[in-house]
């Protein structure tokens, strides 16, 4: 139910049903109450049609030229993020833009790993109970872990890595006990048990992935 459009679509079943019982009793409220009532729900209503309306739009189309990969998508989702600072997307797109950005020049190193982990925060403090913010954040960390291996750089890379691979795990276990029957996240989890030399536990993993796969295949979609 963390699906906002499935949880309002439950709530309003639930509501037909109560109104198709037919033991609503009809309650007549005074003017001056309706009256207050529609004062209180324009004064509301205003500000969101005058304000927060045009900043939402405005910030979904900057996510979605962000998602059709421009040039300038970094600055894009931070400017997202202004125009409508309650999207987690803009923060998950921000934090992909960033990696990308890291990616093709590793430089930078520690710098872009806190800004990509901290947008991922952002997003999940948003959406906590979302099982892909949950696994991105994941591979992030399993990303900035090879990083710190190929950097041989002595006991500090290590320890980096090593915790790196810890939060990793956190996040995928988090995201599997989310969505427990995800083959695709399954085998995340199963990649990084074999990472922490966990391989009996791994290989579980890795059969559960290949069970919901296979009864993936086997469904029919119209």
């Amino acid at each position: 139910l963390y699906e906002l459009g499935l949880a309002m679509t439950l709530v309003l079943a639930l509501a037909l049903v109560a109104l198709l019982q037919g033991k609503a009793a009809e309650v007549r409220l005074p003017r001056a109450v309706c009256a207050a009532a529609a004062a209180t729900l324009a004064l509301v209503a205003l500000p969101l049609i005058l304000w927060a309306t045009p900043r939402a739009l405005a910030a979904e189309q900057e996510l979605d030229d962000a998602r059709r990969g421009a040039a300038n998508a970094v600055e894009l989702t931070l400017t997202a993020q202004r125009h409508n600072p309650f999207d987690a997307e803009a923060y998950e797109l921000h934090a992909r833009a960033r990696m990308g950005v890291w990616a093709r020049d590793k430089s930078e190193g520690s710098p872009a790993e806190g800004i990509v982990l901290q947008s991922m925060e952002n997003a999940i403090a948003l959406r906590p109970f979302s099982s892909p913010l949950h696994a991105k954040k994941a591979y992030f960390h399993r990303e900035f872990r090879k990083y710190y291996l190929g950097l041989k750089g002595g006991l500090m890379a290590e320890g980096m890595a090593r915790e790196h691979l810890r939060l990793a795990l956190l996040h995928q276990q988090r995201a599997v006990d989310l969505y427990p029957t995800h083959a695709p996240i399954r085998y995340g989890l199963a990649r990084l048990l074999d990472d922490d030399a966990r391989p009996a536990e791994a290989l579980d993993q890795y059969r559960e992935a290949l069970r919901l796969s296979g009864l993936a295949a086997k469904e029919r979609y119209p």
